[in-house]
């Protein structure tokens, strides 16, 4: 079966890409992000189905997915850090700050609530989350790509392992 690294890779670097560009829009530009994690696995599905011309599963394209989910996550995630770092969009810390001010909440329930935010097992905790909720989406999409793409006959399977392998 051809390598599909390179599938997971570019449609992981291209959603991870305009996640970012569209989480900058007020709003709902977190939801519209959101949903592009379901595009990874779409997208993956795509560029692999088309250039090797064949067809994929529906657990092959939710396999590919869950892992172009994943890469997208990651790429996004280090957008955001740069854009962080270069002053484009504000710290996590004074965005949940911000969020609290506005919402009338008892000062001091805030300054707790922002350093149990800023604490590194919060921030290891959003990111597991994070990795559990697009690895998902992905999946989804990749599923939703496998039944679209298909190019004629069966899909491939793996032929190589036996039934001992298993």
């Amino acid at each position: 079966m051809p390598s599909k690294s390179q599938s997971i890779l570019l449609a992981g670097a291209a959603i991870g890409v305009a996640a970012t560009i569209l989480s900058l829009i007020p709003v709902i530009g977190s939801c519209l992000a959101c949903i592009t994690y379901i595009g990874s696995g779409v997208l993956a599905v795509w560029h692999y189905t088309d250039r090797h011309q064949l067809t994929l599963s529906g657990a092959q394209g939710a396999g590919m997915g869950a892992l172009a989910g994943i890469v997208a996550m990651a790429v996004a995630g280090i957008l955001q850090f740069v854009f962080m770092t270069v002053g484009l969009t504000p710290p996590l810390r004074e965005m949940i700050a911000d969020q609290l001010d506005t919402s009338g909440m008892d000062p001091a329930q805030a300054d707790q609530i922002v350093a149990m935010a800023s604490s590194p097992l919060f921030i290891v905790g959003i990111v597991l989350v994070a990795l559990v909720l697009y690895a998902i989406l992905g999946a989804i999409g990749g599923a939703i790509g496998a039944s679209i793409f298909k190019k004629g006959g069966d899909f491939f399977e793996d032929t190589t392992r036996s039934t001992t392998d298993l």
